[in-house]
């Protein structure tokens, strides 16, 4: 009985190879091995041979104890279902990962398959993946590819495939995209809820609607960004900064609606459509130059203190600027007698008994008698403006801040009156003023930064991860 033990202890050793379960496939055998990858407690399973995906959908039952899949010997061959299919398909082509394909496993790391092209709807949602690299083979990443994904960190791509919708929706630990020029367009819901993704990629040209929203994006540079998608960014926290150029952005509703963070915008050259900075912290932009100010836009903001109108103004719909109790100045003196369509609506809650407003409107000097004619904007208190200050104005200030190691590098088109770092605890790093267009200071080399700059009579708050 010793003897025979011994033997049997001896023969279950010599089945398993050292570095885990491996199993050898022709398409449709992984259903007989089931009950392996089920018990396994090994960390590794390897897949070699040809399957496809009649197989693949199997992994989805994989042991919780493996951490690693590599399919690196396995060619994935293409496979018809003659009855309803698998989650609507019935055609899965050669190299096509099937929906759902690790759902709820605890595979952390995936090493594919040679011939792999496509990554099905929800192929890695809901799974334990911390860092993927995506081959140059694949071609196609499905809606809601790696959605819920709760360990993802780090995406890398050796090529540059095309997206669907969602695909890392709900992915709070994402730290890294890996999409730096590389995406023309962020489809709709991409990176909704990634908390902890710092900034939107570079190259970006267009953005889908709800593609950040409820993100940990910091800094969103808009620049040469062409349309943004409603609710884009809104719900994000932790953003801070907007940074645009003088071209039309087309801006979705409510784009940054419920943005706290949010305070300084600069010159605003776009449409403001509807409830476009609705309960975030945006006062007003420097100045509101878009061609129409949608519905909401700038509605339920008592902090507005004052309204600067640009020269492209055309349009003021119902509500823009409803309940902003503090306003205490409106500024048109850049339209000259160029008198934009106002809602009856537009300034709702400010009338006074008389149905007038109580608030300055400052007019160039040579328009006032239009200005007071003009249905709606003859309720304000008209009075004659000069143009001493819009010039400046019309100028934006650029302030860029960078991190790198334990220094940190602020610059400016302006020179900077005051800098001013801190930590998330409130604790002051840095305070310097008076320096020119550039400055360097030594900062700790992690944790959460708070950079104050004023530069060219504007202020900008930035935060750095």
């Amino acid at each position: 009985m010793q003897i025979k033990g011994i033997i049997l202890a001896c023969s279950v050793a010599v089945s398993l190879p050292a570095f885990g379960l491996e199993l050898a496939l022709t398409p449709g055998s992984l259903g007989s091995r089931v009950p392996d990858i089920e018990g396994t407690l090994d960390k590794t399973l390897v897949l070699r041979g040809t399957a496809d995906v009649r197989d693949l959908v199997l992994l989805s039952r994989v042991s919780r104890s493996v951490s690693t899949l590599d399919m690196s010997a396995l060619t994935i061959n293409s496979y018809t279902y003659t009855g309803a299919g698998y989650h609507g398909l019935t055609a899965f082509a050669a190299g096509q990962l099937p929906p759902y394909m690790l759902a709820e496993t605890s595979v952390e790391t995936v090493v594919f398959p040679a011939n792999v092209t496509e990554l099905s709807a929800g192929t890695f949602a809901l799974s334990g993946l911390k860092e993927v690299t995506i081959p140059a083979s694949v071609k196609k990443i499905g809606d809601n590819a790696f959605a819920g994904s709760k360990r993802l960190e780090r995406i890398n791509y050796d090529g540059t495939p095309g997206f669907g919708k969602n695909v890392f929706h709900n992915c709070p630990a994402l730290v890294r995209h890996g999409l730096d020029d590389k995406i023309a367009e962020i489809p709709d819901g991409m990176f909704n809820g990634c908390t902890s993704l710092p900034a939107i990629p570079t190259g970006v040209k267009k953005i889908g609607a709800r593609a950040f929203e409820g993100s940990g994006i910091l800094s969103a540079d808009l620049t040469n960004v062409s349309e943004v998608g409603d609710y884009a960014f809104a719900n994000d926290e932790a953003l801070v900064e907007i940074r645009l150029g003088e071209n039309q952005v087309k801006f979705g509703k409510a784009v940054f609606m419920g943005d706290t963070g949010l305070g300084y915008v600069p010159a605003w050259h776009s449409d403001t459509p509807e409830s476009l900075f609705l309960n975030s912290g945006v006062a007003s932009p420097e100045i509101i130059n878009s061609p129409e100010i949608g519905e909401a836009a700038y509605a339920n903001k008592p902090e507005i203190r004052t309204l600067t109108f640009g020269a492209s103004v055309q349009k003021i719909d119902a509500n823009a600027f409803r309940n902003i109790q503090g306003l205490q100045e409106v500024n048109v003196v850049l339209l000259k007698d160029n008198v934009p369509e106002l809602s009856p609506e537009a300034f709702a809650g400010l009338e006074n008994a008389e149905g007038r407003y109580d608030v300055p409107l400052l007019v160039h000097e040579v328009s006032i008698e239009k200005w007071r004619e003009a249905p709606v904007w003859q309720l304000f208190d008209i009075r004659p403006g000069d143009m001493s200050g819009t010039d400046d104005i019309k100028v934006d200030v650029t302030v860029s801040a960078r991190r790198q190691g334990q220094t940190l590098e602020v610059t400016s088109n302006a020179p900077i009156d005051l800098l001013q770092v801190y930590n998330v605890d409130g604790i002051a790093l840095a305070d310097l003023s008076n320096a020119l267009t550039e400055a360097t200071v030594d900062v700790p080399a992690d944790g959460v930064l708070v950079v104050r700059v004023i530069s060219g009579g504007s202020e900008r708050v930035i935060k750095l991860r």
